[in-house]
């Protein structure tokens, strides 16, 4: 979720030696599917998710990372070496671990979500998951388990609301795909 920038707490950086930050420099596993991109750019420190702009990082005085066009925070894991292992996306009260993945995996994986982009190709059973969720909500009783904290906790207040515009549409009668996002997620109108 993009923070505007208004609302993003004022941070200050500290000084850090660029060729430090190149122990952070890789890829790591976001949700399971897809690959966050973490490089540096003479002194400029950088995460990119997939399908999106690189978002420069800062260093702080914890020795994490901070974001200031969006509300996020990035702490990297080491193991007993002080190799880094995976990262810690902090935002929206949430903690998303992310470990570490090869070049070859990332390339693998990059590769694979650009097919799937191009080839428009839906993913197996979004259609009849997409079916049962909107059943639910319309029923009154999602699935609250299959969702993640924040997205069950607006659920939860919303659902009255959501019931009654679901009961006004009436039943579904389409539901098309009709293609895939940059990031990789089934589109469907």
């Amino acid at each position: 979720m993009i923070t505007p920038k208004s609302l993003v707490p004022a941070r200050t950086a500290v000084p850090m030696d660029p060729t430090a930050f190149d122990a952070y420099v890789g890829h790591y596993l976001f949700m399971g599917s897809a690959v966050v991109n973490v490089h540096r750019d003479g002194g400029h420190f950088f995460s990119q998710p997939p399908g999106q702009p690189p978002i420069e990082i800062f260093p702080d005085a914890k020795g994490d990372f901070f974001a200031k066009v969006v509300d996020a925070e990035v702490s990297f894991e080491k193991d007993a070496a002080g190799k880094v292992t995976g990262l810690v996306l902090h935002q929206g009260g949430q903690d998303i671990p992310m470990p570490r993945v090869d070049e070859a995996t990332a390339k693998q994986m990059a590769e694979a979500l650009n097919a799937k982009i191009q080839q428009k190709t839906a993913s197996p059973g979004s259609e009849e998951s997409l079916r049962r969720d909107l059943s639910e909500l319309k029923a009154g009783k999602p699935d609250y388990d299959r969702m993640s904290s924040d997205l069950a906790a607006v659920t939860k207040e919303e659902l009255p609301a959501l019931q009654r515009e679901f009961t006004s549409l009436g039943s579904l009668t389409l539901l098309k795909f009709t293609g895939v996002d940059s990031q990789g997620a089934d589109i469907y109108v």
